[in-house]
C-alpha cells in the first residue's frame, strides 16, 4: 500500500492502556515515522528513550488546545498541527461526540465509525432492535423508562435477570439481579437515582443466560470485515468474579474453542448480518465492531456491541499481531479492505497472551490518586509489556526563585517513580507458548514489583470455579480434544455408533458377523517412564504411536485383529504443546491400522503428578475366530523360533535408563553412531500387525507369539509356552544402542535379558515345515533358535553364548 520511503505520523486519540498498546503496535509499522498520542500520559515523551516502541520509533504526547478542549474540533486541530496522515480513535466518548464525522468533513483521515453508526454502542436499545432485525441471536429483552413499566415487564421474566443501562457507562452498566425485588431496586437507582446519569435514563431488562463469554473484534469496512482472535476479559473487581463491575481487570487471548472455523462462523452469523443491517439503516459502519458474545449450548448470543477497540482486550491482542496494523487500518479509511485482505491476509503470532490490570486502592468506587509506581514495574523486560493509563509525573517541589509560568525542565532520563491519576493504572502483559506460561510470567512479575497498596485479581486466565482453584482447566482440555476432531473422527467406520464427547464409545459387533465363533480380546497398558523422558525432553509426539503399537502387539499374540481403542492422557496441568501431539499420534496410529478411536480421557490431576509429568495409557479391543486364536497350545518340540526386530527400547527399561543419564548427557550421541541418545531412546515402539498379516496371507499360522515387553526374555516367553517346553536361543550381537547401555549400566547378562528387548520386539514360533514360507513372507525375520523339552524345574529360555 505504502512505499517504505513514505514515512508518516499517526495520531492516536486517548490516554489509556488501550491507546498505549495501539501506539506501540502502530509504531512497529515500517511506514510510520512517529506516533502522537493525545492527550497521552507520562510514559510517552517527554520521557526519554526508545524503550516505548520497537525500533526506536518515537511515541510522543500532544496537548489539546485550551480554547477547544476535549472536542472533535480540538482533536482535529491536533491532527493538523502534527501532520497526521491517519488518526485512530481509542475511547467511545469521542465517537459518540461525532469526531469521525467532523474529521471527514475537514478532509482528515480517521479510523472509526460515524456518530450514527456508533449508536450500536451508545444505545443498547438501538442495538437490540438492530440485532433482532438482522436475525442475530441475542437474549430476550424489554426496554423500559419507568418503574411502572419495569414492574409490568419483569412479570414476563424469570427471577434472575440482567439489568443494563442503555447508554454509555464505561463498562459498568450491567447488573445481574437474583430476583425481581433486587432488579426493581437497581432500576430505581438507574432511572430515579440517576446513578449513571443519562446512561441510565433508559434501561434494558434481559434474560440471564448461562454460558462462557468472550469478546470478538472485527475490523470493518461497511459490508466487509476481518474477524480478529477472540479474547476473554474479566470485568469484576474481585477474584471468582465477585465485587463491583469495572472497566476490566484482565484478559487472555486466544480463547479456547475459538479456532479459525469458529471465527469464520461468527463472521457469517453475527458480523456480516449486523453490517448489512447497519448499511440498510443508512448507517454504514467502518471501524472496529466489538461483539460481547456468550456461548450457551449450541447457540452463540450477542450480549452487546461496542464501536471501538476493547480495553483490556486490545492490550493482550496487539502483542500477538504479526500483520502491519497501520496498513490494515489505512485500507479501511481508503475503503479497500477487501482488496487489501486478498493480498495480505491478517496474521497473528502463535502462542498466548495474558494481561492483568493493577488498580489503585479504592477502585472502582473511590480510587486514591497520587500513589507511587516504580519505573521497574512500568518498564518490564521482554516478553513482558506494560500498557499504562492515568500515569503522571510526580509533583515537583516548588522553587521559590523560579517563575511560576516557567515550564517544567525537560527530562534527561526516565524518572524512578511515577504516580497514578486514576483507578486502573497499568496492564502487565506476557506472551508465551500457552496461557499457563503467560499467566505465570505476569503473576511472578506482579508479585515482585506491584506496590503493596495497589491490588489486582489473582485468577485472571483461570476458570473462576472450584476446579480452577484446584488447578484443573476443563476448557483447555476440551479445546485440545476439539482441535483434533477431524483426526479422531477420521478413524471412524460405520461400526462406530457414538460420537466424540459421549460418555462411552459404542461399537457395532456385527462387523464380526463373518466370523463363525468370534472371541473378543482386550488389553490395557501404559508407557510408564518413557512418557516422563519424552515430556522432560519436550518430545511427546511419538508417544501416541508407542501406546497404540504396544497395545496392538499385546492382543496380536492371541491372533486378534484390533477393532477399537480408548486412551487416557493424565497430566499435572494441560499444556497443549505437550498433550496435543500425543492425542494426534494416537489418532494417526489408529487410522493407519484401521482401528476406531472411540473414546478417551484427558485428565488434569494437580497434586497427583508433578509439574511437566505425563502418563499415557490405553485399552484396545480386538477379535479372533475361536479356533484360530494363538494361545501357545500348538507349540511343539522342534518348532523354530524367529525374531522380528525392534526399533529400539520400545517402551521398557526407561526407569533404568533415566537413572543412567543427566539431561546434559542425553544431548550426546550413542557411541559408535551419529544418532543422538534422545532420538534412539524415543524412537516409537513398532507394530507387528503388518508382519502378522503377511504371514497369514502366506498360509503360515504361528504356533506362538511372544511380545517382548516388561520382563524381557526372562518373563515373557513363559506366558505362552506349555510347561513342558522351553526356547533354546543363541545369543546375538548387540546393536550399538544396547551395547552402550550394557556398558554404561555395567549390566550382567541376566539384567540385560530381563530389562531390555535387545533388538527383538516379537518372537514368532512356527513349525519347522513353515520356516521357508515365513521368511519369504517377512524377510525381516531372523532365526534365533528352536523349541526343546524343558528340564524339570528349568527356565523357559535356555541361552547359548552371551550378548556382546
Amino acid at each position: 500500500m505504502s512505499s517504505a520511503a513514505d514515512m508518516r505520523t499517526v495520531l492516536v486519540i486517548g490516554s489509556g492502556a488501550r491507546e498505549h498498546a495501539l501506539a506501540v503496535t502502530l509504531a512497529a509499522s515500517p511506514h510510520v515515522s512517529r506516533v502522537v498520542v493525545c492527550p497521552g500520559h507520562a510514559l510517552f515523551e517527554p520521557c526519554p528513550g526508545p524503550w516505548l516502541a520497537p525500533d526506536g520509533t518515537p511515541i510522543v504526547n500532544a496537548a489539546l488546545a485550551d480554547d477547544l478542549g476535549d472536542s472533535p474540533e480540538g482533536y482535529a486541530e491536533v491532527a493538523r498541527r502534527v501532520g497526521a496522515v491517519l488518526s485512530v480513535v481509542g475511547p467511545e466518548a469521542p465517537l459518540a461526540a461525532g469526531i469521525v464525522d467532523h474529521f471527514e468533513g475537514a478532509k482528515l483521515a480517521i479510523f472509526g465509525p460515524s456518530r450514527a453508526a456508533s449508536e450500536i454502542e451508545t444505545s443498547k436499545t438501538f442495538a437490540k432492535a438492530l440485532l433482532n432485525r438482522a436475525g442475530v441471536a441475542t437474549p430476550r429483552a424489554s426496554v423500559i423508562t419507568s418503574l411502572r413499566e419495569a414492574a409490568r415487564a419483569l412479570s414476563y421474566f424469570p427471577p434472575r435477570v440482567v439489568i443494563k443501562a442503555s447508554g454509555l457507562a464505561g463498562g459498568k452498566g450491567a447488573f445481574i439481579c437474583d430476583n425481581h425485588t433486587e432488579a426493581l431496586g437497581r432500576i430505581w437507582r438507574l432511572i430515579e437515582g440517576e446513578e449513571l446519569g443519562d446512561a441510565g435514563a433508559s434501561v434494558i431488562i434481559e434474560d440471564f443466560v448461562v454460558g462462557e463469554e468472550a469478546s470478538v473484534m472485527a475490523i470493518c469496512d461497511r459490508t466487509q470485515c476481518v474477524v480478529l482472535p477472540a479474547v476473554r476479559d474479566f470485568k469484576r473487581a474481585g477474584d471468582d468474579d465477585t465485587g463491583s463491575n469495572t472497566g476490566g481487570m484482565g484478559a487472555l487471548c486466544p480463547v479456547p474453542g475459538y479456532d479459525q472455523a469458529a471465527l469464520d462462523k461468527l463472521k457469517s452469523t453475527i458480523f456480516l448480518p449486523t453490517l448489512h443491517a447497519l448499511a440498510e439503516a443508512g448507517r454504514p459502519f467502518s471501524g472496529v465492531l466489538y461483539a460481547g458474545i456468550l456461548r450457551s449450548g449450541d447457540t452463540t448470543y450477542v450480549l452487546e456491541f461496542n464501536a471501538r477497540f476493547g480495553d483490556p482486550e486490545t492490550q493482550v491482542l496487539m502483542p500477538l499481531m504479526k500483520s502491519d496494523l497501520f496498513e490494515l487500518l489505512e485500507s479501511v479509511v481508503k475503503k479497500n479492505l477487501a482488496a487489501y485482505l486478498a493480498a495480505n491476509p491478517v496474521a497473528f503470532h502463535s502462542g498466548a497472551s495474558v494481561g492483568v490490570v493493577l488498580a489503585a486502592p479504592g477502585y472502582p468506587e473511590a480510587p486514591v490518586h497520587g500513589r507511587p509506581l516504580s519505573r521497574e514495574l512500568l518498564v518490564p523486560p521482554a516478553p513482558l509489556r506494560a500498557f499504562a493509563t492515568n500515569i503522571e509525573l510526580p509533583a515537583v517541589e516548588p522553587d521559590e526563585d523560579a517563575d511560576e509560568d516557567e515550564p517544567r525542565p525537560p527530562l534527561t532520563e526516565v524518572p524512578p517513580t511515577f504516580v497514578n491519576g486514576g483507578g486502573r493504572t497499568v496492564t502487565i502483559v506476557a506472551t508465551a507458548p500457552d496461557v499457563r506460561q503467560a499467566r505465570s510470567l505476569v503473576y511472578d512479575y506482579l508479585e515482585r514489583h506491584a506496590p503493596v497498596d495497589y491490588f489486582y485479581r489473582r485468577d485472571i486466565a483461570a476458570r473462576p470455579d472450584a476446579y480452577a482453584r484446584a488447578g484443573v482447566n476443563i476448557d483447555l482440555a476440551q479445546h485440545v480434544v476439539e482441535g483434533l476432531r477431524a483426526e479422531i473422527e477420521g478413524t471412524y467406520s460405520e461400526a462406530v455408533l457414538s460420537k466424540l464427547g459421549d460418555y462411552a464409545g459404542l461399537f457395532d459387533l456385527n462387523v464380526a458377523a463373518q466370523l463363525r465363533d468370534p472371541v473378543l480380546v482386550a488389553s490395557t497398558d501404559g508407557l510408564g517412564t518413557k512418557s516422563l523422558v519424552a515430556a522432560a525432553a519436550g518430545r511427546t509426539g511419538s508417544l501416541g504411536a508407542d501406546l497404540v503399537h504396544h497395545c496392538i502387539n499385546d492382543i496380536l499374540v492371541s491372533g486378534a485383529r484390533p477393532l477399537f481403542f480408548l486412551d487416557q492422557v493424565a497430566v499435572n496441568a494441560i499444556r497443549p504443546g505437550q498433550v496435543r501431539p500425543i492425542l494426534a499420534g494416537i489418532a494417526e496410529a489408529c487410522k493407519v491400522h484401521g482401528i476406531a478411536l472411540i473414546g478417551g480421557e484427558t485428565a488434569e490431576m494437580p497434586g497427583v503428578f508433578r509439574t511437566g509429568a505425563v502418563d499415557v495409557s490405553g485399552t484396545i479391543v480386538g477379535v479372533v475366530e475361536r479356533d484360530a486364536r494363538i494361545d501357545g497350545t500348538r507349540i511343539a518340540e522342534g518348532d523354530v523360533v524367529l525374531g522380528l526386530p525392534s526399533s529400539g527400547l520400545h517402551t521398557n527399561g526407561f526407569s533404568l535408563v533415566r537413572s543412567m543419564f543427566s539431561a546434559a548427557e542425553l544431548a550426546g550421541t550413542v557411541p559408535g553412531t551419529d544418532t543422538p541418545w534422545l532420538d534412539a531412546l524415543l524412537t516409537p515402539h513398532r507394530s507387528y500387525l503388518t508382519d502378522f498379516d503377511a504371514l497369514i496371507a502366506a498360509g503360515v499360522q504361528p504356533s506362538g507369539l511372544v511380545h517382548i515387553t516388561g520382563g524381557g526374555f526372562t518373563d515373557n516367553p513363559g506366558r505362552v509356552l506349555p510347561a513342558a517346553l522351553a526356547l533354546e536361543l543363541d545369543a546375538w550381537a548387540l546393536s550399538p544402542l544396547f551395547a552402550a547401555l550394557k556398558k554404561r549400566g555395567r549390566l550382567s547378562q541376566l539384567e540385560l535379558r530381563r530389562i531390555f528387548n535387545l533388538g527383538i520386539g516379537m518372537l514368532v514360533v512356527v513349525p519347522a515345515a513353515a520356516l521357508e514360507a515365513a521368511c519369504a513372507a517377512v524377510p525381516a525375520l531372523t532365526r534365533l533358535g528352536q523349541v526343546v523339552t524343558r528340564a524339570e524345574g528349568g527356565e523357559a529360555v535356555i541361552w547359548h553364548g552371551e550378548h556382546a
